[in-house]
């Protein structure tokens, strides 16, 4: 039987020890070092401008968050909005005197609101 626990809280090196205890006489209790490096979405240490987090997801399009590739970063971020992708400053900017983001208070569904060029009202409920 075997027990661990790792704290994966905030970006960085964790380490754990797995504990394996056995009912055998002859073997002995199995101590195993974990080690993980837990990515932030709000960290770049390549400081290629985008999160390791982030270069971690998009490792399938040639992304590596442990080396800088500004370029390829520039590239995504110039044809994001082609491919409907949105930042949020932008998105904010098209709210006007509307939560972005609200809650239902009866049923606590949630939804986000927003309203767009001549007076276009979107909403939409998050599943």
């Amino acid at each position: 039987m075997g027990k661990g626990n790792l704290d994966s809280f905030g970006a960085g090196t964790k380490t754990a020890t797995l504990h394996i205890t056995s009912n055998d006489e002859d073997e002995n209790l199995f101590n195993i070092i974990l080690r993980c490096l837990s990515l932030s979405f709000t960290e770049d240490r390549d400081g290629d401008g985008l999160s390791d987090a982030a270069e971690f997801q998009l490792a399938g399009l040639g992304f590596d968050f442990e080396a800088p590739q500004t370029d390829l970063v520039n590239l995504l971020f110039s044809n994001a909005n082609s491919a409907g992708l949105f930042t949020q400053s932008q998105l904010q900017a098209l709210n006007v005197d509307a939560p972005l983001l609200a809650k239902d208070p009866l049923t606590y569904a949630k939804f986000y609101n927003f309203v767009m060029q001549n007076s276009l009202f979107c909403h939409h409920e998050l599943l």
